[in-house]
Order: structure tokens, then sequence, then C-alpha cells
């Protein structure tokens, strides 16, 4: 058996026969396996492993032989390659912070100049410009104070990266790193709504946004294409937002892609105008990287922004189960790791990663705290 904090793995003669991932977000109530254990050898006899089969009466009595018993550390894990470096608009003074920074007016009351900038490049209602153009336009010319970071001309081009190969994405360690993450506010405990009442957030901050699996606007069945078509973008509570599957299983990354190509190509018309959400995936970050890989390898157009098949952002549920402070932070550092690792892996492209389902599973009105602090650590999280 190899065990690590993260991770049991079980063994026979040198093949794997079972494992178990440790969820995101998960305490010391639900994976008791990160703290210190000893080791206890019995022998068991039936069971639901055997399907409750038993030994015969005469086999008694039965010998429990053991060799011997070697427990050793496992090796340390190779480093992981570092993230690509962030880079915008052919330009270092494009930093996460301008990219993030807010360039609101009437018609977007929650834009940032990326959001203003990609729909330039993006949006099917837009004039499709490449980036310098786009950078120019917001960071130039309508928003220069907010956004004058990521105008081409504001500072000489710094070096292109060079681009990762497949799985480069390294693994779960990225502290520190301000991945480009968004946050749909929690569904548990209500903390949408409790947060609006303890003065946190207002109705405008919300948007709607935690009605988003009741309101049509969302595609819940990884295989079931026959779903109602979404009623028009931002006739829903302003939502222009549209999301594919609600936590579908971890090896139907290429069923669900041939599902979502259905579905479009039956409501083209209604899905106009909606940026579309990636899989709500859960439940450990190799199981969110299988599935991904798969469903981008069964859809290449779901990877192309002039595509009507093309998905905006790469989502994940994401929750803070703990009781405590403490554990809060502790998985919401997980949480922005895990998503600074999805974002870079090949097949992401760098695209910003939606916390689906995001909360703390507090209540909020006793744990206002808690909750900030959630919200704090997931967009600043500690340095290591």
């Amino acid at each position: 058996m190899d065990w690590s904090p993260d991770k049991l793995e079980f063994f026979v003669n040198g093949e794997r026969t079972w494992f178990l991932d440790r969820s995101p977000g998960s305490t010391n109530y639900d994976w008791p396996y990160a703290k210190p254990h000893f080791a206890l050898l019995n022998l068991a006899i039936g069971g639901n492993g055997v399907g409750y089969a038993t030994p015969p009466d005469d086999a008694y009595p039965l010998t429990y032989s053991i060799d011997y018993v070697s427990i050793v550390a496992l090796p340390p894990p190779p480093p992981s390659p570092p993230l690509p470096p962030w880079f915008k608009c052919g330009t270092a003074a494009c930093t996460p912070g301008v990219w993030a920074a807010a360039a609101a007016n009437s018609e977007c009351t929650t834009c940032s100049c990326g959001d203003r900038i990609e729909w330039l490049q993006t949006s099917p209602d837009g004039p499709k410009m490449d980036e310098a153009a786009a950078c120019a336009q917001v960071a130039g010319v309508e928003f220069s104070e907010a956004c004058g970071g990521c105008d081409p001309a504001s500072a000489a081009p710094s070096p292109t990266p060079s681009p990762s190969g497949p799985g480069s994405g390294g693994g779960v360690g990225a502290r520190g790193v301000k991945c480009a993450i968004a946050a749909e506010y929690g569904r548990g405990s209500n903390n949408a709504q409790a947060a609006i009442e303890a003065g946190l957030l207002t109705a405008a901050d919300l948007n709607g946004l935690n009605d988003w699996t009741d309101s049509g606007l969302m595609l819940k069945q990884w295989d079931d294409s026959s779903a109602l078509c979404p009623p028009p973008a931002g006739s829903v509570n302003g939502r222009s937002r549209f999301s594919l599957f609600n936590e579908p299983p971890r090896d139907s990354g290429a069923a669900a892609a041939a599902t979502w190509k259905v579905y479009q190509a039956r409501c083209a018309s209604e899905l106009a105008g909606y940026e579309i959400v990636g899989p709500a995936v859960h439940n450990g970050l190799d199981w969110m990287r299988d599935f991904y890989s798969a469903f981008f390898a069964a859809c290449p157009e779901c990877q192309e922004p002039a595509s009507p098949l093309y998905v905006t952002y790469i989502a994940f549920h994401a929750y803070a189960t703990a009781s405590d402070t403490a554990g809060v932070v502790g998985s919401m550092v997980w949480t922005h790791d895990a998503a600074c690792t999805l974002q870079a892996e090949a097949w992401a492209l760098g695209r910003p990663v939606l916390l689906t389902e995001f909360g703390a599973q507090l209540d909020v009105r006793g744990g206002v705290e808690q909750w900030l602090t959630a919200m704090d650590t997931i967009f600043d999280p500690p340095t290591q």
C-alpha cells in the first residue's frame, strides 16, 4: 500500500487493485488518513469483499502466517515544473491585477479589463478583434486609467513564453500565483442570501448566479441532449452564462462532448450570446484532469474561440467544509492551487477557471469571518 496525505493506493504483486483520492475541501472527519496511524493486522473472514463467502466448517482451525511487515517512507515527489508565466496583451505590464481590475459602465456593471478584452476577441456579438487590437481598444481608449497596463503601447513587449507540452501543468503547489478565477457564490447553507443580509454583498454583486442549476441555464445530464433550449441570454437575472453538466462521471468526458455537440446544433439560435461554462467536475485533481482531457480530445471545436461550441471557462465545484478558520484556509488554498494547475494544462489554453457552487458551507450569519476568509483566501492565497 502507498499512503500519502491525499491518496491511498493498494497493490497486489505490484499491480494496483484499488485507490482512493482525497476530495477537495475534505476534513479530518471525512478524510482521516492525513494523520498518524498505527498498523493492525487481523484475519478477516467473509464480508462483502468476497461476496460473503466463508470457508467450509471443516477448514478450521486456520493459520494466519505473516512473513514480515515493512514500513518505509515514500520517496519525495519530483519537483513540479513551473507554471507558465502570466502573459497578456504582449506586455509584462498587463499583470493579473490589471487584468482583473474593474472596468464597469452602465452596459456591464461587473466587467473587468480582461472581460472586455476577451469579449472583443471571442463574443459572437463582438468585432472578433485579435488580441493586440482588443487590448489597445480597452486599455488605450475606453478604460485607459484602470486598464492602461494592458495597452500594448505602454511598454516594450516581453518575450513570448514557450508553449508547454501536454500534461506539463505541474502539481498542486502554485500558491501565490493569482490565477484567473471567478466564483459563482455558493448555494450551501444559502451563503449568498445570508451574505447580503450580513452586508457583505449586494444583490447586484450576485447577478442571479446562485440560481444557476434551476433557471434553465444548464444542460444538467451529461448523457441527455433532449433538454429544453435555454431562454434568451440576459433574460434570467441578467445572466449570460450557460453551464454544461453537473458533476458528470470521471470516465464520461467523450460522451459528454458528444451530448454537447448534439444539444448545441439543436439550440444554436437560443445559445447565441451566452458564454459557455465547462462541465462542473469535482472529486479531486486527477479526476478533473481525466474528464477534461477526454472532453476536449473528443471536441476540438470546443477549443476554438470562433466555434459556437467554444467553452469559455474551465469549471469545478469548490467548498470549504471545515468548521474553523484554519480548516477553511487549508481547503481554499487547495482549491486555488488546483485551479492554477488545471489552468496550466495544455488543453486549458490558459482559460479562466470558474468555481461553480462555490461556498464555505457555513452558516454565514454565525460564521461571517470564516466565510470572508474563504473568499479572501481563494483570490489571494498565502505564500508558501
